[in-house]
């Protein structure tokens, strides 16, 4: 029963369907409460955990990734009026377009 519920949570990860994901939590928990004491089990539902975590763990930092770039846009206003720009080593500059060209590369 585990294994259906972790190919459930998988497949709804990998379509980007949180929702869906979120309901899986408690079965779940459920499943994995009754799933008995037999090491190799217990080894099997580990491994898929770590997966299935480390899956998640990158689908939060995308969206984060995506969070960020959002406010990038945003702070560019209307019109394009400030620009947001990062240096090497990833330090946040933004120029509110009344900057003139001082020289060309």
């Amino acid at each position: 029963m585990p294994d259906e519920i972790f190919d459930a949570a998988e497949r709804a990860l990998k379509d980007g369907d949180l929702s869906a994901l979120a309901a899986l939590a408690g079965p779940l928990e459920a499943a994995t409460r009754g799933c008995g004491t037999d090491p190799a089990t217990l080894r099997r539902l580990r491994a898929r955990s770590a997966r299935l975590s480390r899956r998640l763990e990158a689908v939060m930092e995308g969206l984060q990734a995506a969070r960020w770039r959002l406010q990038d846009i945003r702070a560019m206003g209307e019109g394009g009026r400030q620009l947001v720009t990062y240096d090497g080593a990833g330090r946040r500059t933004e120029q509110d377009g009344s900057a003139r060209l001082t020289r060309r590369f």
